[in-house]
């Protein structure tokens, strides 16, 4: 029996829905808190072993080397290798590899014959006139480029001086015939051509020029070693060898 205004009690066992209601969402809610903070200690592991194993990746200095670095790298032990000098890395492999030869402005040609030296005398015909004598020069590399179809040779010398001055004194020596001085570096198995002192000589074009500290001369010339007057093709051949000689060296 109830009074007026009162309400039924309700039935034992049962509370007040929104109570109930609000207690779920209470614990909800702080279930949800615990799963947060576990995944952000997770998070923060993974990011701690990440922070070890590549700290190069926050810090700077530290961690995994580039590719490029890596590469260079010795294993512990090893004495580090100095870096090539300029004169070490003077070879006509180095700066002229077989397999790449000359292709420039259509003109293409195959490096025939290489070789090189610290001695330039061994780049001229007589060393009773040598031109490059008391000039300073330290070494020489000596190449023959054939074009494609073997049609014309040519042979370049490069001349490495310790200074610019001393490359276009020596460019002044070797200016006009004076250039023919220098021996002409043959294809392996050719023939280098009639001798300088002989009656008749090959049609040829020849060009003198500095690099920096480098003397470039280069000859070209028809591989039956014709007379007659200079044309396209040697120009061609000329004009390619020439700017292939001096490019590597431009920078420097």
């Amino acid at each position: 029996m109830t009074t007026q205004g009162e309400r039924d009690p309700l039935p034992a066992g049962h509370g007040d829905e929104s109570t109930d209601t609000t207690a779920a969402v209470r614990r909800a809610r702080g279930a949800g808190r615990r799963i947060t903070v576990w995944c952000a200690l997770a998070g923060v592991a993974v990011g701690a072993v990440w922070v070890v194993t590549n700290p190069g990746g926050l810090l700077p200095g530290l961690g995994r080397a580039k590719a490029s670095e890596s590469a260079g790298l010795q294993a512990p032990g090893i004495p580090q290798q100095s870096p090539l000098t300029e004169a070490q890395s003077f070879t006509a492999e180095w700066y002229f590899p077989a397999q790449r030869g000359i292709d420039h402005d259509g003109f293409k040609a195959r490096r025939a014959a290489a070789r090189q030296g610290a001695d330039c005398a061994e780049t001229v015909r007589d060393r009773a006139q040598d031109p490059l004598k008391d000039s300073g020069c330290q070494g020489y590399l000596a190449m023959n480029f054939a074009r494609l179809d073997n049609l014309v040779v040519s042979s370049v010398t490069v001349l490495r001086f310790p200074d610019e001055a001393a490359a276009h004194k020596a460019e002044a020596a070797l200016q006009g015939e004076k250039a023919a001085a220098l021996l002409f570096t043959a294809p392996e198995g050719g023939t280098p051509g009639p001798s300088p002192t002989t009656a008749t000589q090959p049609v040829s074009v020849t060009r003198v020029a500095t690099a920096g500290h480098y003397l470039t001369v280069t000859v070209s010339q028809y591989a039956d070693h014709r007379g007659g007057t200079a044309d396209e093709p040697l120009k061609e051949a000329a004009r390619a060898t020439s700017y292939a000689a001096r490019a590597p060296f431009g920078w420097m």
